[in-house]
């Protein structure tokens, strides 16, 4: 019996692990966010997250992430002819992290799993405990034959895509425009100014998408950057400013009382 190992790695499959639960498994780690960003090429990726997503601020510990996640990406020379195990639930990152594994591990047996979701609820990987995982481990199903060739083709159609965002619409993941957000974020910044990071958990509490509190984070950065939203950052933190639209009730445009 050949070990396998298991991809993406929620924390709840490490504490599986650790505990007992799952066996026979070894974790392999992949932390990029794949929802945004190019896919055609790993160095251009990084690039893009580098200088475009984290710019040249002082996010240091934002811009060592985002590296470290794309040197994460397995390769076919790394995982020869091993068994691995995909985990993916309905969410867009997932999705493409199954496409980009199916893709770039061609000499490797891939297995599925799918752990059911419950409307908008349980739509991660990560939401499960570790023993509900481990009750999944002898679900795996092999990928072979079309399902595979049908993953690595639509795989190769997000690589192409000229748009840098893409979500998951009835099951297809579909490449957005960056500014897809853009208009739920606004509609939070409307009247009195509110606590950025707020905004920003509102948005992910009430969005039909999984996305990441990174992506919101950065959209809202790019609207006061753009003049949209109006910051105010004299409280030294950028995680503690107020935010609101730059034009108030009337549709006139500059700054507001407060801000």
């Amino acid at each position: 019996h050949r070990s396998k190992r298991s991809v993406p790695c929620p924390s709840s499959l490490q504490h599986g692990l650790k505990e007992g639960a799952i066996s026979g498994h070894e974790v392999l780690r992949v932390s990029d966010e794949l929802s945004f960003g190019p896919l055609k090429d790993v160095r251009e990726r990084e690039s893009f997250l580098i200088h475009r997503f984290t710019g040249e601020s002082d996010h240091a510990n934002l811009r060592e992430r985002v590296t470290v996640g794309v040197e994460t990406w397995p390769s076919r020379a790394q995982y020869s002819d091993r068994d691995i195990v995909i985990w993916h639930s309905p969410n867009v990152a997932e999705q493409l992290m199954l496409g980009m594994v199916v893709y770039r591990l061609t000499s490797s047996r891939l297995f599925e799993i799918t752990p059911p979701a419950h409307g908008r609820f349980r739509r991660s990987t990560a939401e499960y405990t570790p023993d509900e995982l481990a009750a999944m481990v002898t679900t795996a199903t092999e990928l072979q034959g079309g399902r595979l060739a049908e993953l690595r083709a639509d795989w190769q159609r997000l690589r192409l895509a000229p748009e840098p965002l893409r979500i998951l619409n009835a099951g297809r993941i579909v490449p957005v425009a960056m500014e897809f957000y853009d208009a739920q974020i606004l509609a939070r910044c409307a009247g009195i100014p509110r606590p950025a990071e707020r905004v920003i958990g509102e948005v992910l509490g009430n969005c039909e998408q999984v996305v990441s509190d990174t992506f919101i984070r950065f959209r809202l950065f790019e609207l006061v950057t753009n003049g949209r939203l109006i910051a105010d950052e004299t409280r030294g933190s950028r995680r503690e400013f107020m935010v609101k639209t730059a034009w108030d009730n009337n549709g006139n445009n500059g700054p507001l009382p407060g801000i």
